[in-house]
């Protein structure tokens, strides 16, 4: 049985990234959904500008990120919307 845990996890060791969408555990025993639902709101926003603009694979992944990207770039360069 270790085994097939191990060789489980060593083929989906590519996902471990993204366990910081998993919910956390707070001081007073709830837990914290905020993340996990901006993680989950990206992600459909993504689906959705992209679907509206092509039904193409490789559209939707060029197009999905930009959003993510240009924002990265405001934040990061201190950008304007103008200078994007």
């Amino acid at each position: 049985m270790g085994n097939a845990r191990r060789a489980f996890r060593k083929l989906f060791s590519f996902l471990q990234p993204l366990t910081i969408f998993a919910p956390r555990e707070l001081e007073d025993g709830r837990k914290d959904w905020n993340l996990t639902k901006v993680g989950a709101g990206m992600f459909l926003l993504g689906l959705l500008y992209v679907s509206s603009l092509c039904p193409s694979g490789i559209v939707l992944t060029i197009q999905g990120v930009l959003p993510t990207k240009v924002q990265y770039a405001m934040y990061e360069y201190g950008w304007t919307s103008a200078e994007v």
